[in-house]
């Protein structure tokens, strides 16, 4: 049998993704949702807390054989801010910032023109610049800690997402070397244009990736439950319900958070899409 994808692009793909998966018509789902959004607009509930259960229990009732739930692999999408093109993308894999960091690309290459390189020591990743060690102790430091490929579980303009605001031109932990090394070396009014030539240079991208259900993780999801298969596919059905009804009304929708493992990288064959998103798009917001 072969590998189910839910692919959550949109609400045409996740009704024909649905339609494959559960054998379930994608009309007779789009008639579910388009009744549960009317039902919501007449007594004013709140989709996602009223109605998202719902649809699992719906799906239940029409599917006989419960493995038909199953779901194999699911979309996320991801957004970045990098120094290569589309076509330079396409051939190579999503890597997770530790690999990132460690490897010989376009990142590390700009990062060396202002004198700074990373050392490595089994987990532990020390940054240095013009030969001095950094101490990132006051920041988030993303080199030590969530260094996983993160996204979104529904695709769209994911960039107007609030997560997003910090890190449209510039990484996370580019912006953190640079006021470390304000604030440590050179002085917080030192002219330091790390984060303004790294925007210069670079173009934002958004990328739908392929992810084994089993790998994928919630943010904020129930302690101990990060990774479990069967808890992933209940709240992918429950977050579908929500998404569906709320897209039915033009409302906005609540976008969940997706972490891959710290060490997971995304191989070639799953970036199944790379779009590029112009600056002014991002300006607009």
């Amino acid at each position: 049998m072969m590998d189910m994808l839910l692919d959550t692009k949109n609400c045409e793909t996740i009704y024909k993704s649905l339609e494959l998966i559960l054998g379930i018509p994608d009309t007779e789902i789009y008639s579910y949702a388009k009744k549960k959004a009317l039902e919501s607009d007449r007594y004013s509930k709140s989709v996602y807390s009223d109605e998202k259960e719902h649809f699992l229990n719906w799906i239940n009732s029409k599917v006989v054989n419960k493995e038909d739930l199953d779901i194999d692999n699911v979309t996320i999408f991801h957004y970045a801010r990098r120094l290569e093109t589309a076509e330079e993308l396409k051939t190579m894999p999503l890597y997770n910032l530790k690999e990132i960091v460690n490897s010989e690309n376009k990142i590390t290459s700009f990062l060396k023109e202002y004198n700074i390189r990373f050392v490595s020591n089994d987990d532990d990743i020390k940054c240095f610049y013009k030969g001095v060690e950094l101490d990132f102790l006051n920041t988030r430091n993303r080199l030590n800690k969530d260094r996983c490929i993160n996204g979104y579980l529904f695709g769209g303009e994911i960039y107007k997402e609030t997560e997003i605001s910090g890190i449209k031109f510039c990484p996370e932990f580019i912006q953190d070397i640079e006021k470390v090394i304000k604030e440590q070396i050179l002085g917080i009014d030192s002219k330091l244009d790390l984060q303004y030539d790294y925007q210069k240079r670079s173009k934002s991208f958004i990328f739908k990736v392929r992810v084994p259900i089993d790998e994928l993780i919630f943010d904020r999801c129930r302690y101990g439950h990060e990774g479990e298969k069967k808890y992933n596919i209940v709240e992918i059905y429950n977050n579908l319900g929500s998404c569906l009804i709320n897209k039915m009304q033009n409302k906005r929708i609540r976008n969940r958070i997706i972490r891959l493992k710290d060490d997971a990288t995304v191989k070639i064959d799953d970036v199944l899409d790379i779009s590029e998103v112009p600056d002014d798009k991002l300006y607009d917001i």
